[in-house]
């Protein structure tokens, strides 16, 4: 059985049709979002600091004004833990590309457990 893995790409790809083309198929995907531009809020599954979902008055959302909403709490455990695996494997000395390989295998994991 094959890993799955997050497909990074730039944000020059990131368009309506190809992340309907990498959900087709069930793939995760990380990518650069631009501030000024609009995501829909179906798909958000996002809590505030007190455990509570966030619900969206309306069916799109500016990144610019989505990010102040997500409670630090939320990442912060997550970005030390990769930043400790990184640090670990530059310590062992892995090769900067290979540590990257790495660490999108890691995240899948911790986000995924």
């Amino acid at each position: 059985m094959r890993e799955k893995f997050s497909l990074p790409f730039d944000s020059w790809f990131l368009s309506p049709d190809f992340v309907s083309h990498l959900k087709e198929n069930h793939q995760d995907w990380v990518s650069l979002l631009k501030v000024n531009r609009n995501l829909e809020v179906y798909s958000i599954r996002l809590k505030n600091a007190k455990g509570q979902r966030i619900q969206f008055s309306k069916p799109q959302i500016k990144v610019e004004d989505l990010a102040p909403l997500i409670p630090p709490s939320s990442f912060q455990a997550l970005i030390e833990k990769l930043i400790l695996f990184a640090h670990d494997c530059l310590q062992q000395g892995e090769i900067t590309a290979n540590v990257f390989s790495k660490l999108f295998v890691k995240q899948n994991k911790e986000v995924a457990a």
